[in-house]
């Protein structure tokens, strides 16, 4: 990884790009922009709460579901950007410059991403600049940090003969940085692009990439940061990759091929679950490697520190495959020494061992029940989302205060009732 400051003559150029690129963007489009019925926009989206969580409904042109979430809930999205630069302000080595190191950093590692990030996308952000008031670049650097600052996880999901009834049911819970803050902002999307698959984002207010959710087909996701050697910002930032996913996949092999034949940055355990399917994926990966597993996979087998079972499949950062293993930094890996170290921690012990416990202990008697006992019984103190997939059904859940989110109240949803 490269240096994370920028020198002096770097960062003038950066700023002079930058403001040169806006320029001719504003000239090629301001044509375009002008006449745009933006209050017809507005009237095919709408904000509805369920108790103090907003749930907003999206629908259109990329620029039109990107300036209706900035419109409609516009106090709320320049509060999160307030916050989330306040938060980086206070990161050691941005100490001395503070806000203006900031830029550089995120501004660096924006550039880097640019040129992968789906034009689709740029458009929905401009649509939130616009929508919000909020300067576009701070939109760009804010949607550089989820590169930077590494998620820690867990996933899992268990189907057929483990499962009460045969259910597929699916964990996720998000731990990340508390002091971010992103949870204070949390939000509810339901999104209907023009020519793409509906699906939900259970996210965060302001930020367009996709951590969590669930799709029209039943495909659900969730990731785990899982630190390596092997990294780059020259790819596409899986936030983006795991949105491709609920757009564009109607089975976990389609998901599954969105990552694989990506360009990819940072090392993430991802995990694609297919309700109508009964069948998940683990993917491990790095910006150059890339390892796919099924249930009870014969390939898995063969680490030492893996616990293949039947009708499931769960990960937390620990890496199974040995290529990638050697390269991780999480969970007490040292690439430098021989060989691959055992993992260790709670990413491993808890995260991982403890869903192998559970699907060995309830075998045939998993319901939602276990799952949200399992949920609660992994979180870490960094817990700030906690969701079960039950395809239709789901439930969320999002930390309050110092309470880990999986500790706190879920809102359930019917996906079938948000997209009718």
């Amino acid at each position: 990884m490269k240096s994370a400051f920028l020198e002096p003559e770097r960062a003038v150029r950066h700023g002079e790009v930058c403001v040169i690129s806006l320029a001719i963007a504003l000239a090629f489009t301001g044509c375009q922009t002008a006449p745009l019925p933006r209050d017809q926009a507005l009237s095919r989206a709408r904000v509805e709460r369920d108790g103090d969580l907003p749930v907003i409904h999206l629908s259109g042109t990329p620029y039109e579901i990107g300036y209706q979430h900035g419109r409609l809930l516009r106090n709320e999205v320049r509060a999160h950007y307030r916050s989330a630069f306040a938060f980086m302000e206070t990161v050691p080595k941005f100490r001395l410059f503070t806000r203006f190191q900031v830029n550089w950093y995120l501004g660096r590692i924006w550039d880097e991403l640019l040129p992968h990030v789906p034009k689709d996308y740029l458009e929905e952000m401009r649509g939130l600049a616009d929508g919000s008031g909020v300067n576009l670049l701070d939109i760009h650097r804010a949607h550089a940090i989820p590169d930077v600052f590494p998620t820690h996880c867990s996933v899992g999901a268990f189907w057929g003969a483990a499962t009460e009834g045969g259910r597929f049911l699916q964990i996720r819970n998000l731990d990340w940085s508390r002091s971010l803050g992103v949870h204070n902002h949390a939000c509810v999307f339901v999104v209907s692009p023009q020519g793409k698959r509906r699906f939900v984002n259970l996210g965060f207010i302001g930020f367009i990439g996709v951590l969590s959710g669930m799709n029209d087909r039943g495909i659900a996701i969730g990731q785990v940061g899982s630190t390596s050697v092997d990294q780059t910002h020259d790819g596409t930032s899986f936030i983006f990759l795991l949105r491709r996913i609920l757009e564009e996949a109607e089975n976990a092999d389609a998901g599954a091929r969105i990552v694989r034949e990506a360009k990819r940055t940072v090392g993430i355990n991802y995990l694609i679950g297919s309700a109508r399917e009964k069948k998940a994926i683990a993917l491990e990966t790095t910006a150059r490697h890339f390892a796919q597993f099924t249930e009870a996979d014969p390939n898995e087998a063969k680490s030492p520190y893996a616990v293949p079972l039947t009708n499931a499949v769960f990960r937390a950062d620990t890496a199974f495959d040995p290529v990638i293993r050697d390269l991780q930094t999480c969970s007490r890996g040292d690439p430098k020494k021989p060989g691959l170290e055992p993992p260790d921690g709670s990413a491993y012990e808890k995260r991982y061992l403890w869903q192998a416990d559970m699907v060995k202990e309830h075998h045939g008697r998993i319901g939602t029940n276990e799952v949200f006992a399992l949920a609660k019984r992994i979180a870490m103190k960094s817990n700030i989302q906690s969701v079960v997939y039950a395809y239709p059904e789901f439930w969320v859940a999002y930390a309050k205060d110092d309470a880990k989110a999986a500790d706190g109240e879920y809102h359930r949803f019917h996906i079938d009732e948000l997209l009718k």
